[in-house]
């Protein structure tokens, strides 16, 4: 299989090679890299061909030597642009010591019969896409200069340095063993890992500069213990992170949830799955701060988190150390369009239905109420007649409340079902609607005690028809006074007088001055409010920003301005400025 990968290989290296390249063949056995007599233009051909240069490809095959331990020594510096390995016939050695340097403007084959003892350095500086490196036992610190691409055939192990200045070096899910990685710098490069596991001893990311990372599946594996400030966290995300030293069946797994819509709430747990040697560090870091915490506990939920890349992880008391990038998500508001409903066919029959047909937003998972306890299924029935109010629960627990639906039966006595009030103008204004059921001919409604009557067949502020009138345009700060009548008589709404819910108030606003020496800033400002619709937000510098906790702590004696606002309105604290 590695001969016939050896021949696509060449095929492709021909194919990047510029016009003017030629092809040099070692030829002659032992000899110095340097020395025409050992180059030839064909394979076991005369000698005498010049020594390859940039743009030469070289060749090593079976009529390279004629002995096994017969050695190509490179004593300073060689040059190729592509460089071939494939001798299988005897035992060959490339040779150079440390100072010694393989300038390679292409691509590199080395099949697993080399023996290696070649120690200077390689490098790679082509300003082509997709050359090719087969190289998995080197001793040579490798390193990316050029504008190309390098492209993984084969595992890249050196007992050296990886040093990427320049490039890009794609793993094509092949694994990468080294000293240390260093891709630190600010030319234009870029390391994509796919599934690869890369075991090392350091990592040298510091300056991030025009870098294009993409860890996607990979596994990041130290050979001794995590440096973690070299992985520069804040501007790297990263897949997985382990060490090699500690317990090996220590495992764990991670989770994390996005949490509801602007409300900061994600979470992330970390679990021991496979127990390791208490106790154990859970911790977790991203662009916006970190968090740990040392426990003997198997598992531990880090609360409250807003959306972000996070790097989780976990150390066991062996210094085990395992992790994993998560990312928390702001998921769209929950948003309930359209819901469908059957009345009861009579006042005192539970044949009526209720359906909520389109929910979006959130994260899905949806649980449904109309009132009561949450269900899976989004179809109630076995409903008599009354107000259900629709709401629906997504996958992390968030809420969101939609219409209130109400069902009439037909038949029976005249009576006042209901009323709903709701708030439509930032606070300011709201619509009254009033139910009635079985009335006898005419029916009339009123808001004001009686003083005023509306028909149900006129045409009033607002269209009325089967027993239903609603009021629009009216004062949501008022107070009303709901009555009925059809021609049999008058009904006085029982729960009168009828307010509007949802009316955004600020009752109070508590005050702690600082204490203790000047410049301290321990002040803290509570704000009390009430008839919040929706999630509620406060902000103490005018609404330049806001939060969803309603206590500003850690504050510096100076005046605030408080504001409110939820889904209907804003408010301004009368007393403004607070002084603390």
């Amino acid at each position: 299989m590695r001969r016939l990968l050896f021949y696509l290989i060449s095929i492709l290296l021909l194919s990047n090679v510029d016009g003017f390249a030629a092809d040099r063949y070692w030829v002659g056995g032992d000899g110095s890299w340097n020395e025409p007599i050992h180059w030839s233009e064909q394979s076991g051909g005369k000698t005498g061909a010049t020594v390859p240069t940039v743009n030469d490809n070289v060749y090593f095959d079976n009529n390279s030597f004629f002995e096994s331990n017969q050695f190509v020594y490179i004593k300073k510096q060689a040059f190729c642009k592509n460089f071939n390995w494939d001798v299988s016939s005897f035992y060959a050695i490339l040779k150079g010591k440390n100072n010694a340097k393989l300038k390679v403007a292409g691509s590199l084959f080395l099949n697993k019969e080399i023996q290696n003892e070649f120690f200077g350095d390689i490098e790679f500086s082509s300003n082509k896409k997709n050359n090719v490196i087969i190289a998995d036992s080197l001793n040579s610190k490798i390193i990316f200069k050029g504008k190309g691409s390098w492209v993984l055939k084969s595992d890249l192990i050196t007992t050296n340095d990886i040093v990427l200045k320049q490039g890009s070096l794609i793993t094509n899910n092949n694994n990468i063993d080294c000293s240390e990685f260093n891709g630190s710098g600010n030319l234009a490069r870029s390391l994509i890992l796919g599934e690869s596991s890369v075991i090392i001893d350091t990592w040298n990311f510091k300056n991030v500069d025009n870098l294009n990372f993409e860890a996607q599946q990979s596994s990041l594996i130290f050979k001794a213990k995590v440096d973690v400030k070299s992985l520069n966290i804040t501007k790297l995300t990263y897949n997985k992170i382990s060490n090699k030293s500690g317990s090996r069946a220590f495992a764990a797994s991670f989770a994390s949830t996005d949490g509801c819509h602007n409300a900061n709430n994600g979470t992330i747990t970390i679990s021991v799955t496979s127990t390791g040697t208490a106790p154990y560090k859970y911790e977790w870091m991203s662009g916006g701060g970190s968090d740990d915490i040392t426990l003997s506990d198997l598992s531990h939920t880090f609360v409250n988190l807003s959306p972000d890349n996070y790097f989780a992880a976990i150390t066991d008391g062996s210094d085990t150390y395992l992790s994993q990038g998560l990312t928390i998500s702001n998921p769209s508001a929950i948003s309930i369009t359209q819901v469908d409903s059957v009345n009861p066919t009579t006042a005192v029959s539970t044949d009526g239905e209720i359906t909520v047909t389109t929910v979006s937003g959130g994260t899905p998972g949806y649980t449904y109420s109309i009132g009561g306890a949450y269900q899976a299924s989004n179809n109630f029935t076995g409903l008599a007649q009354g107000d259900y109010p629709v709401s629906v629960k997504d996958d992390n627990d968030c809420e969101q409340t939609g219409p209130t639906i109400h069902l009439t039966g037909a038949g029976g006595v005249f009576s006042l079902d209901s009323v709903v009030t709701q708030v439509t103008s930032k606070g300011s204004t709201g619509s009254i609607t009033i139910y009635t059921v079985n009335g006898n001919g005419t029916v009339y409604f009123s808001i004001d005690g009686g003083a005023h009557w509306e028909a149900d067949n006129d045409g009033g502020d607002a269209d009325a028809s089967n027993g239903i009138y609603k009021y629009t345009n009216k004062d949501a700060t008022a107070q009303y006074t709901v009555q009925v009548k059809d021609d049999d008589g008058t009904i006085v709404f029982d729960k009168n007088p009828v307010k509007f819910k949802g009316v955004l108030s600020i009752t109070s606003v508590d005050v702690t001055d600082v204490s203790g020496c000047f410049g301290d800033s321990n002040g803290k400002i509570q704000i009390h409010y009430s008839g919040a619709t929706g999630t509620p937000y406060f902000s103490i510098n005018n609404g330049t920003t806001w939060q969803t906790d309603s206590v500003f702590n850690n504050l510096s004696a100076s005046s605030f301005n408080i504001k409110v606002y939820d889904d209907n309105d804003t408010v301004t604290w009368a007393s403004n400025p607070v002084v603390v």
